[in-house]
């Protein structure tokens, strides 16, 4: 019996010491910590995408465009694809992560991008997502009208789906060129250009879709 106490004080004595030394400070003043195992649940760990077959997905901007006009497709793809494949559905096609397209010809396009990277291939489809227009151009209505050595050029022109934003006006006889706006009246002094009579004035209208006509008027008075 007595024994058996003696070994019960002992391993008490024992436990005494471990929970002491646990706690203890060492030389430097640091004090021992129990470790803690790491309890973050596996499900809030963010995945890591590689090691992922990509998923295709991209926007345009705009998608309703006149001829002539270029449209700027961004990728927006997931799981780091590192090649990339437009079809832009009017025979043309690129290679570039983002591309900028022109449109040349009229007509609903159908666009489709292929995705690509080591584990795998995706495609995504956009039906009938590109609208190109055909722009009806602008129409020149000039009088032109010679007073006292200057030319008077009435303008009234017009534009059948938009609007005229501006005009440039030429003499190939004696070298003139110019621009003006929307303007009713242009003045030209062909005194001062040194320009004699008969000559050919060319003018040329142009839209706020970039569209543009030119027409020619021949002066002999």
């Amino acid at each position: 019996m007595n024994s058996l106490k003696s070994i019960l004080f002992i391993l008490t004595i024992i436990g005494v010491c471990l929970v002491a030394c646990d706690n203890r400070e060492d030389a430097f003043g640091y004090t021992d910590v129990p470790y803690v195992p790491d309890t973050i649940p596996k499900d809030t760990i963010p995945d890591d995408p590689a090691g992922k077959a990509p998923i295709a997905s991209f926007t345009a901007l705009p998608t309703n465009i006149i001829v002539g006009q270029s449209v700027q497709f961004t990728d927006q793809s997931t799981n780091t694809p590192t090649i990339w494949s437009w079809d832009f559905g009017d025979g043309g096609t690129s290679t570039i992560k983002s591309p900028l397209h022109t449109y040349n010809t009229p007509g609903i396009y159908t666009v489709e991008l292929t995705v690509t990277n080591d584990y795998g291939t995706n495609i995504r489809t956009e039906a009938k997502y590109i609208v190109v227009n055909n722009n009806e151009l602008p129409i020149i209505n000039a009088v032109c009208e010679v007073i006292e050595n200057k030319i008077y050029i009435t303008l009234n022109g017009s534009d059948p789906d938009g609007e005229i934003v501006g005009y440039n006006y030429r003499i190939d006889d004696c070298g003139f060129a110019g621009t003006s706006g929307n303007i009713p009246v242009y003045i030209i002094d062909i005194i001062k250009l040194n320009c004699e009579r008969p000559l050919t004035i060319c003018i040329k209208a142009t839209d706020n879709n970039g569209g543009s006509a030119e027409a020619c008027y021949y002066i002999t008075r």
